[in-house]
């Protein structure tokens, strides 16, 4: 268990509507600030006279004893407390019975479950001095701080969750155009499928034609190739593709009965 851990567990406890709870706050900004207090908690209900309550965590033996030692950090800030608390983990809590700790300071306890058990209740100091400008500036320092870094986490979660709502949007677009593609492309082989089975269908019979026409083989062949070109042209449109083959069709015919006719004529002239 870490200062960090602690420091969060204290400002779960102290948070709105009740409290406002700053972490790592000096005395004073710039010049003016020389010391730290771990964490400060202010009631902001009129009722309560705005309680306020100083903590010092503490998470080793060597850091409580140093901070025994030496009370003038506390001074500092206990004097604009109603309460101050010293805050260890609850295995160093075992042990605090070992050592002085003042009168006016009060010890919680973090346990592993991340609740709190006070020790030690504190002496209660009734009337704390108003908190100075240098103190104030610096718990507002804090604040703008802390509402900066809260700023960029939901701006960085916003733009994660807007990328992650456009990259699965990206993919349902992706699956219906595929889907939508295949479609097609099935519908397109069916439908062609059918032209090409129509246009078996006239070459067979065009075919007989031609083969009982040995005269007529080169003029018909001309104009049966037309029509095969005119159809490859046109393939998107089966029905005007079928008609002009056909009206290219019935005017080769008409050619053959033609020549047809001029034969016979000739023929009967010899």
């Amino acid at each position: 268990m870490d200062s960090s851990l602690i420091s969060s567990v204290l400002r779960k406890k102290y948070c709105p509507p009740e409290w406002a709870f700053f972490q790592e706050v000096g005395n004073g900004t710039g010049a003016k600030g020389s010391r730290y207090i771990d964490g400060l908690a202010v009631n902001l209900y009129p009722s309560t006279g705005h309680k306020t309550i100083g903590f010092e965590v503490k998470i080793s033996t060597s850091d409580l004893l140093s901070e025994l030692k030496d009370l003038s950090k506390s001074h500092a800030f206990h004097k604009y407390c109603h309460q101050w608390f010293l805050v260890v983990p609850e295995s160093l809590c075992e042990k605090i019975d070992r050592y002085d700790i003042p009168k006016t300071w009060g010890v919680m306890a973090v346990r592993d479950d991340h609740s709190i058990k006070i020790k030690k209740r504190p002496d209660i100091n009734e009337t704390p001095e108003p908190i100075d400008k240098y103190f104030m500036a610096a718990i507002l320092r804090r604040s703008c701080e802390f509402q900066n870094q809260l700023a960029d986490i939901v701006r960085g979660e916003s733009q994660w969750t807007i990328n992650k709502a456009v990259e699965m949007e990206r993919e349902v677009l992706q699956k219906k155009h595929k889907e939508w593609l295949a479609r097609e492309i099935e519908a397109s082989k069916a439908h062609y499928s059918k032209i090409i089975e129509r246009v078996e269908e006239i070459e067979a019979q065009v075919g007989e034609v031609f083969l009982n026409s040995d005269l007529w083989k080169e003029d018909f062949a001309k104009n049966y190739m037309l029509a095969k070109r005119l159809n490859r042209l046109f393939t998107r449109d089966t029905a005007v593709n079928l008609s002009n083959l056909i009206s290219t069709m019935d005017t080769a015919s008409l050619q053959l009965a033609d020549l047809r006719n001029g034969i016979e004529g000739l023929n009967k002239l010899t």
